[in-house]
């Protein structure tokens, strides 16, 4: 009787173990099929060194906190129009939030305030005008300005001698606060304008004449764009001026390196590409949230290989 008893028991163990396993694979299999949330990320362009940091710095965020990144990139680079469609198409077909960095801050305010109404949107590196309750993930660009003006005149000793501003086409509130930081930290000097057009011919031509009429300037590029096509004119054109800028590529580090440019600008973009993603994850979950500094840093060729200033020059290393 006892056996019997013992290969019952044995039995009714089996079957509860069975049991649990099954169990324990149907909450496995439904852990599986919840639906992951999609973050859509509306970038200005997609061919650019500095975007494929901060896309770096997303992929990662995304994989750390369980979620997609959809990643939609302009066809038209920085095109306004195709950007504020984007926007409404992704806020109306069920993205759970929309990370952007903005193209022109002015007519992007109506769509951004309508589409804030159905989804979180994040703003990474630019702040859209007349937006206030939009959390932004960016440097405090007016004093990363006044840095580098410092830096600049610590450099151009004499007061005398004017600067130049080269301007992108693109309306964007990080250089525009950039340039007011460079003109509190300029303050007392000549100022000058260059408006440099997006075509690069046009570019490039733009930047040797402002080069030949300012022989006796130094020059500030707003963005690495214009930056790396500044240094690229001023070495093969031979230009005995001094270049500074914002921004960080392949090119820029080069030429700091070589002396072509005096000294750069350079913000964390993986932090920003990060922290853009995680913001956006944040306000999902109904955190808590609000504004986001990223630093920023001044580097020259003298200091560019010191710690702190090789991991920002080097993302990929």
């Amino acid at each position: 009787m006892s056996k019997k008893r013992g290969i019952l028991f044995t039995a009714v163990l089996v079957i509860f173990c069975i049991c649990s396993l099954m169990l324990t694979h149907s909450i496995n299999a439904a852990q599986d099929t919840k639906p992951v949330r999609e973050v859509s990320v509306i970038c200005r362009s997609a061919d650019t060194e500095e975007w494929s940091t901060i896309k770096l710095g997303i992929d990662q965020a995304a994989k750390d906190l369980g979620v997609d990144a959809n990643f939609i990139t302009l066809t038209g680079r920085n095109n306004t129009n195709e950007q504020i469609f984007l926007l409404n198409r992704e806020a109306k077909g069920g993205a759970s939030a929309v990370v952007m960095m903005p193209v022109s801050s002015p007519e992007l305010t109506e769509p951004v305030h309508n589409a804030l109404k159905n989804i979180p949107i994040v703003a990474m590196q630019s702040k859209v005008s007349g937006i206030k309750d939009m959390q932004i993930v960016a440097c405090d660009n007016v004093g990363m300005g006044i840095s580098l003006a410092q830096e600049i005149v610590r450099e151009e000793r004499h007061p005398a001698v004017p600067a130049v501003i080269l301007r992108s086409s693109v309306n964007s509130s990080n250089e525009t606060d950039f340039q007011k930081g460079l003109q509190k930290g300029l303050r007392g000097r000549n100022l000058f304008y260059c408006d440099i057009p997006s075509n690069h011919a046009e570019a490039a031509a733009a930047v040797r004449n402002c080069f030949l009429g300012h022989a006796d300037a130094f020059f500030v590029a707003l963005n690495a764009e214009t930056l790396g096509l500044a240094a690229q004119v001023k070495e093969t054109g031979n230009f005995k001026i001094h270049l500074y800028g914002a921004g960080r590529t392949n090119q820029i580090v080069s030429m700091l390196e070589q002396k072509v440019i005096c000294a750069i600008a350079v913000e964390n973009d993986y932090h920003m590409g990060y922290l853009g993603l995680k913001a956006a994850v944040d306000q999902m979950d109904h955190k808590k949230h609000s504004s986001i500094k990223i630093n920023s840093r001044i580097v020259n060729s003298s200091d560019m290989y010191q710690p702190q200033n090789e991991r920002l020059l080097f993302p990929f290393v």
